[in-house]
């Protein structure tokens, strides 16, 4: 009799998105540990490459920690609760977590946008790598890389989360750098909001530095608000890059 795990690559993206939490909900606790314990011919785990076709890695570690929810609530595929069992599901769960985050952070990023340029990636998969980088710095600069090559509206997405990224990184210097990639894909709405970050106190020190990023790209009223200003700026460079625009 085929298994769920038998019939997931022939799901909708709605199917593939809900069918854990179903499973779940509808007393299928067993159903659920058999799919994600089921494997490609090649070895690899089915239900990952499934949910990962989908740019959905977020929600395939979502629903490895629902799985290791129920195994800590005694239910084993094959419907019992026998208590080795479900100890030895919670550590298989707890490595799965560790491997997928393990391979997102060994994934480099030039990697990651040139595998969405040649289309081998869809947009939407290297936007769930990029969201499971652990470095703030490091998935900004990725999600400044994927910006270009993704379609609306997942781009305006990419480029917020990012932006929400940035009181994260340790660093006013690493903070300043980031605005500075992302600067060149901000629509006017989101350069106003990074205009505005500049001028936060966790920016003290490298001010000039984020606003000579965003100067090129900058819409006019904002360049007249910073040109009133141009003379508390420290750095003669700066100045000399707002005169100029």
């Amino acid at each position: 009799m085929p298994t769920i795990g038998d019939q997931s690559t022939c799901l909708t993206e709605y199917e593939v998105r809900h069918l854990a939490t179903h499973l779940a909900h509808g007393k299928m606790g067993s159903a659920l540990h058999n799919l994600l314990g089921s494997h490609a011919p090649e070895g690899c785990n089915l239900w990952f490459g499934v949910k990962e076709s989908f740019g959905d890695i977020m929600g395939f570690l979502a629903d490895v920690q629902l799985a290791w929810t129920l195994a800590e609530e005694g239910i084993c595929p094959d419907g019992g609760s026998d208590q080795s069992e479900t100890f030895s599901l919670q550590i298989r769960y707890s490595l799965i977590i560790s491997s997928v985050r393990s391979l997102v952070q060994n994934l480099p990023s030039n990697l990651i946008s040139a595998l969405v340029a040649e289309g081998i990636w869809r947009s939407e998969q290297a936007a769930a790598y990029a969201r499971q980088v652990a470095d703030p710095y490091h998935r900004v600069i990725l999600l400044s890389l994927i910006a270009p090559l993704v379609a609306e509206p997942l781009r305006i997405t990419v480029l917020k989360d990012a932006l929400d990224v940035l009181d994260s990184i340790q660093g006013t210097y690493y903070r300043a750098d980031a605005l500075t990639h992302l600067a060149p894909h901000l629509p006017p709405e989101l350069l106003e909001q990074a205009y505005e970050y500049c001028h936060k106190e966790r920016m003290e020190g490298t001010m000039d530095q984020a606003l000579e990023g965003l100067a090129p790209f900058l819409p006019e009223e904002l360049i007249a608000s910073v040109l009133e200003k141009v003379d508390a700026l420290s750095s003669a460079e700066v100045k000399y890059v707002f005169w100029s625009l």
